[in-house]
């Protein structure tokens, strides 16, 4: 008998009871585990009678240990079974415990919120997509580009990638500038999206999410000023805050940035999106992404990967919806 109760704030509590005859399975095993850490004089670790270890450690220790391995295999079989999206480690409860008895536990833990979108989300993306802004790049937005290259020539712009004059090399920086606020537009629009949306839809933030989108800012920033080749603590000296002190000045970023993540997840279930193996691979390749994931054992790939589905989900989302 399993019961799954709906607590505030995405928590869950999950109740149950493991049969007398499957927590028995646990006994020997915790038996072992025990074995293994106790010195006792005579015996060998891992050797120890259950009898001796028993006197030893005594009987709740090794129920205590049996509860832990059960609990420790069943909470991840229930999580796959129920298809729980959990963000955070359980706090367990055990409430009923004896041996050759029912196991009773009690888990509570987070799951990823559920976003409730408003019933017009797709005609808001439309609208959105629909306004036209005229995009254009000047002549001083080019030559401000350029005005680094000293004594710029032909010569020189010919080096450049084999432009015959000065003009061609003008042309194509236009024409990346072009590219440029085009994407930024698109970006822009896609912001406007969801703003949007999140401002009609409804959600409740877990605090654990917050604190887990914090982190992962501040480790951002700590691996952008260590690339610059700068430490960490010389850093914190310079701008006279703490880490505490920068988390805490980030809630509303990390609020937002959340509620991103969340609309996100939701509207790829509401819309069905897939990423294959084959799109991942082929983006991956694309963005020049896997010369870096071969070159060094250091370079996290899951997160490679992780980014790139993100991209690539992203990309799917917005063309249903504009």
């Amino acid at each position: 008998m399993l019961e799954i109760k709906k607590l505030e704030k995405s928590e869950i509590e999950i109740t149950g009871e493991i049969p007398a005859e499957e927590f028995s399975k646990f006994w020997g095993k915790a038996i072992i585990e025990l074995s293994k850490r106790a010195s006792i004089p005579g015996f060998r670790p891992g050797k120890i009678p259950e009898k001796i270890l028993i006197d030893k450690v005594g009987e709740n220790a090794v129920l205590d240990k049996a509860a832990e391995l059960a609990l420790g295999d069943i909470y991840p079989r229930i999580v796959k079974e129920k298809k729980l999206e959990v963000i955070s480690p359980p706090h367990v409860t055990i409430t009923k415990i004896a041996k050759n008895a029912p196991l009773g536990f009690k888990f509570r833990t987070v799951v990823l919120p559920e976003v409730k979108l408003p019933e017009d989300y797709k005609e808001i993306a439309t609208k959105i997509s629909q306004t036209q802004e005229e995009i254009t790049v000047s002549d001083k937005e080019v030559d401000d580009s350029i005005e680094y290259l000293r004594r710029i020539n032909d010569k020189f712009a010919k080096s450049m990638g084999k432009f015959e004059t000065v003009n061609d090399l003008k042309e194509m920086i236009k024409k990346n500038i072009q590219i440029e606020k085009e994407a930024k537009n698109k970006e822009k629009k896609r912001i406007e999206i969801m703003d949007s949306i999140i401002k009609k839809s409804e959600v409740e933030i877990p605090e654990v999410l917050m604190e887990g989108e914090k982190k992962k800012m501040l480790f951002e920033l700590k691996s952008s000023i260590e690339n610059m080749g700068l430490n960490w603590d010389d850093y914190l000296k310079h701008v006279k805050k703490g880490e505490e002190e920068i988390l805490s000045g980030w809630k509303e970023d990390a609020l937002r940035r959340v509620k991103y993540g969340l609309l996100l997840e939701q509207l790829t279930k509401e819309l069905e999106i897939k990423v294959s193996e084959d799109e991942l691979t082929a983006k991956i390749k694309e963005l020049g992404l896997d010369t870096k994931m071969g070159a060094s054992e250091g370079i996290d790939k899951g997160r490679i990967k992780g980014y790139t589905f993100g991209i690539i989900r992203n990309d799917k989302i917005f063309e249903i919806l504009c």
